[in-house]
């Protein structure tokens, strides 16, 4: 990455739950609402939680329904071993998900609420393909289901 293209921000609003920021890289500004700040490591400022300042990373257990849960905002893996429906619960304005999502050695089928509106694909996707990793990324802007804002890119 050359220098010029490493990103700069610049806090414009903050709140408990979310930052908005200004992003610029290589010259160009966007607006991108961030999640505040994480806490320390367990361990100290680059423990077991991630370096100071970092946000965390879990690990989601596969189920064949699998609830996203809007309490927390968060990023999260999910390695798949099934075919997987997509739920959510605790949905408000602001918060936000994003999940990397890994399929083992067979195509699985995806299959999300209904209303959610996407960004970059046409519909829903409806499958991953064997041994590829998607990254699924989700806001709610209120507490419906019809609220919420998705962008889904997979490796090809």
């Amino acid at each position: 990455m050359k220098t010029s293209e490493i990103p700069t921000y610049s806090s414009l609003l903050t709140e408990s739950d979310k930052v908005l920021a200004v992003v610029t890289v290589d010259g160009r500004q966007r607006l991108r609402l961030c999640p505040p700040q994480g806490p320390a490591g367990a361990a100290g400022a680059d423990g077991a939680a991630g370096p100071a300042g970092s946000y965390p990373h879990n690990t989601l257990t596969y189920a064949a329904s699998l609830a996203l849960d809007f309490a927390t905002d968060g990023y999260y893996s999910l390695s798949l071993t099934g075919d997987v429906t997509f739920t959510t619960s605790n949905r408000s304005a602001g918060k936000a998900l994003s999940i990397r999502v890994a399929a083992d050695n067979s195509s699985r089928t995806l299959t999300f609420p209904t209303g959610w509106k996407w960004l970059n694909v046409a519909s829903a996707p409806a499958s991953i393909a064997a041994q590829k990793t998607g990254v699924l990324s989700v806001t709610a802007f209120g507490t419906a289901e019809t609220d919420i804002v998705a962008v889904w890119a997979v490796q090809v």
